[in-house]
């Protein structure tokens, strides 16, 4: 029980009034100390918890730029200045990701109480679809400026899923039964992976084999130490090998998927096929890929055009 002090109706209204705002104000457990890398850190901390799959490596740039500002603190201009400062190096595309994981990770905090606003994260126009991708050939040049077999392993199974790189880093040489690639993961997201199927004799065959014999870790992807490979070395590494191989554009992880993707709408694979293959929606292939399947127009051309 909590008195107003006074016996005055009115001001025992306004008092009472003063008492509820205060008391349903949000208890703010980080305080004023908490940082946008503190926000990141309770996050992930806590989706770990859950059992929930989140790609760590989407914060890299966040934490570096803007983990020392206070959490409740990002405002559009601060967001604003972090694209342009990066729009040099990364597409629209990639620096919007990083700022809605980074919305993401203050509304939660918002949600639990750590700050007291809701995160005011502006956004940039999604940027057109990336139309560049490897020819077999300079798939092979990067390949071969690789320096190590666990880059080479990554890119081999980058072209031969479509896979995204953090689905592929998750991969445990449990994940492989000799007839089938499992990328699935303990808790499925909206990021949909499925289970890739292995050809019989197979280069891709015999390079999971090798792989799974070598591990040390439980994981295809590891580092010389035996341990788990982080994203950021797998970019770099493949980077760095696009640029020794004299590719014009920027190879990245993304390239290859989308290289895989182009390679198989090329090739004739149903839209359907390659959506089940690669875990993509269909919606997505439609969308961004139609245009590379022209055997789609010559067969709906060699049905009609001869009719008369």
């Amino acid at each position: 029980m909590v008195t107003t002090g006074t016996s005055d109706y009115a001001r025992a209204v306004d008092q009472l009034a003063s008492y509820l705002a205060v008391w349903r104000k949000p208890r703010l457990v980080g305080g004023a100390g908490f940082t946008v890398k503190d926000a990141i850190t309770y996050y992930l901390s806590a989706k770990h918890k859950e059992k929930k799959t989140v790609n760590e490596f989407d914060f890299v740039q966040i934490i570096e730029n803007l983990g020392h500002f206070p959490a409740d603190a990002i405002s559009p201009e601060i967001c604003r200045d972090f694209f342009e400062s990066q729009s040099k190096q990364r597409s629209a595309g990639t620096i919007k990701k990083a700022l809605t994981m980074l919305r993401a990770a203050l509304n939660y905090c918002h949600k639990n109480g750590k700050i007291e606003n809701k995160a005011n994260v502006w956004m940039p126009a999604a940027g057109k679809p990336r139309e560049y991708f490897l020819s077999v050939d300079d798939i092979q040049k990067v390949f071969d400026k690789l320096p190590a077999f666990h880059y080479k392993l990554f890119v081999h199974i980058a072209v031969a899923t479509g896979a995204r790189r953090s689905a592929i880093l998750d991969l445990k040489i449990s994940d492989f039964d000799g007839k089938t690639l499992d990328m699935r993961p303990p808790s499925q997201t909206n990021k949909r992976r499925g289970i890739v199927p292995v050809i019989e004799g197979s280069t891709f065959q015999a390079v999971l084999l090798k792989a799974q014999r070598q591990s040390r870790s439980g994981y295809f992807i590891e580092n010389l130490r035996g341990k788990p490979m982080a994203g950021q070395s797998i970019l770099n590494a493949i980077k760095k090998a696009g640029q020794d191989a004299g590719i014009e554009h920027p190879v990245t992880p993304h390239v290859l998927k989308h290289t895989a993707i182009v390679l198989m709408a090329k090739a004739g694979v149903p839209l359907e096929d390659i959506a089940d293959y690669t875990a993509t929606s269909l919606n997505t292939l439609y969308k961004n890929y139609l245009h590379h399947t022209p055997e789609r127009g010559m067969r709906a051309a060699s049905a009609l055009q001869n009719v008369i």
